[in-house]
């Protein structure tokens, strides 16, 4: 059976947000949260990056996260998307 690459958000805290946001990153399979999971593909073979059920989940996981914490949610990714981008974080 394959396993999801899809991180578990522990909770909708500020902390655990951000933490998913992280292990997304260091996997390498960060995306911008307003994109939908299922849009994204891999450049070179134009083949979807994420499984459907990969799909289900990060569609869930990011409605957890927009209800708790709504706009707050750009500023709890921006340190992942800093890292991944090579950006030193202005925290």
């Amino acid at each position: 059976m394959k396993t999801s690459r899809v991180p578990t958000l522990r909770s909708t805290s500020k902390k655990d947000i951000a933490g998913w946001f992280s292990s997304m990153g260091s996997s390498g399979l960060l995306f911008h949260p307003d994109d939908d999971p299922g849009s994204i593909v891999h450049v070179e073979t134009g083949k979807n990056l994420f499984t459907a059920g990969e799909i289900r989940s990060l569609r869930s996981v990011l409605r957890r996260m927009f209800k708790a914490q709504g706009e707050r949610v750009y500023d709890l990714g921006l340190p992942a998307f800093h890292k991944a981008l090579g950006i030193a974080s202005q925290r």
